[in-house]
Order: C-alpha cells, then structure tokens, then sequence
C-alpha cells in the first residue's frame, strides 16, 4: 500500500499545478495510464479530496 500512497501522492502535486493553470477547473485534466498506471489512475479518481 506504501507504494500506491505514494503514486497518488505524486499525480497529486502534479496534477494540482495542472489545474491551477486552467483555472482551478479539475474536471479539464485528463489522467490516462496503461496497466499499472491506469489502476493507479482509477484510484486516484476514487480517493477522496485532492484533486
């Protein structure tokens, strides 16, 4: 789980200085992934708070 906290943690602080750059409007990002990438991908979606 340390490795999938710390995934999510770093697709956050990328992704919060995406958003700020459109405005704050979260919904305009776009996060993909193949594999791997693409559960971590869905579970960020799923956690609740940032982004």
């Amino acid at each position: 789980m340390d490795g999938i906290r710390k995934s999510i943690a770093y697709i956050q602080s990328v992704l919060s200085p995406e958003a700020a750059t459109l405005g704050g409007k979260k919904e305009k990002v776009v996060l993909m992934g193949i594999s791997q990438g693409a559960a971590i991908c869905h579970v960020n979606a799923a956690v609740p708070g940032e982004p």
